[in-house]
């Protein structure tokens, strides 16, 4: 009897072992199954904004499996009212590309779109960077009554990120700013390489007060100036004069005053998380390229 006891009891305990270690194994998949899903939908938040992430992955879960590829097809594209538009340019990028190396080049831009990128954040929406282009809206996806003086304040926090760049660097760098006030379309087309973006008559507006914009200063339209109420001191931008386009369609200019402000240091940016640090890793000082530079003799052409 004992030894049947003994044989019972070894056979219970192993078939519990089993049990726990396939429940283990179960839990231990699923654990990792939802990290790398995680991880998946990280990099595609990187990629499209979060919005419109979670409604595709809302529309593609209440599909059919044998239906999903039809809805790739399918078009995501919104219409939001009152919003703010910025576009931004770097001056002197064509110069300093002559100076830096192709690596150094690239880590100086991403350190100065990342710090841009940071004062964004809680205010701007980032649509895309195009060469040493970075343009910007306010008031999409959650509406936002201030949206015009979010874009200002990006505008006039950017310039002073830039001007504290030229002086580590000791090159004439400096920003056009443009901003325009009005309705945007935004959302993904194509099949694959889905790219978010922005559509309207009124982006195109604020494209054009960057370009004819003035460095160092933020340029407006008369629609910004009217979302504003007053709350900036501003001055003629004659953008007419400066560009066809504006000249063209009846659009008045003006150019932010603003305030006097320290450039001895760049704008303050919020701690990153730590995802933020595991996943990002373009912390790239600018005194770095400053000491790069510091041996290179510099044609009067090249400046």
């Amino acid at each position: 009897m004992n030894t049947a006891g003994i044989f019972m009891n070894y056979l219970s305990d192993r078939t519990q072992r089993q049990s726990f270690l396939e429940t283990r194994r179960c839990i231990e998949g699923r654990v990792r199954l939802e990290r790398e899903n995680q991880r998946q939908e990280r990099l595609v938040m990187s990629i499209l904004p979060r919005f419109l992430v979670l409604e595709m992955i809302a529309d593609m879960s209440a599909v059919d499996e044998y239906l999903l590829p039809q809805q790739f097809h399918k078009i995501y594209i919104h219409h939001y009212k009152d919003v703010s538009i910025l576009f931004a340019d770097i001056i002197g990028f064509t110069s300093l590309s002559l100076i830096l190396s192709a690596q150094e080049l690239v880590k100086t831009l991403n350190e100065l779109f990342g710090r841009f990128d940071r004062l964004a954040e809680h205010q701007c929406l980032r649509i895309k960077i195009l060469g040493d282009c970075y343009y910007c809206v306010s008031g999409v996806p959650e509406p936002q009554r201030a949206h015009a003086r979010c874009c200002v304040e990006m505008g006039l926090s950017m310039i002073s990120t830039i001007r504290y760049v030229r002086r580590e660097l000791q090159q004439e760098l400096d920003m056009r700013i443009g901003v325009h006030s009005g309705s945007v379309l935004c959302g993904v087309l194509g099949l694959q390489k889905w790219q978010f973006d922005i559509w309207s008559w009124d982006v195109d507006i604020a494209n054009c007060l960057e370009a004819a914009g003035v460095p160092g200063q933020v340029h407006i339209s008369q629609a910004t100036l009217d979302c504003l109420g007053g709350i900036y001191e501003t001055e003629q931008g004659h953008g007419q004069d400066r560009s066809e386009f504006l000249r063209k369609h009846n659009v008045d200019t003006y150019l932010i005053r603003p305030a006097t402000r320290e450039e001895a240091q760049p704008p303050k940016a919020r701690r990153p998380s730590y995802d933020e640090l595991t996943t990002w890793s373009a912390e790239f000082h600018f005194k770095s390229s400053c000491s790069s530079l510091s041996g290179l003799q510099v044609s009067p052409t090249a400046r």
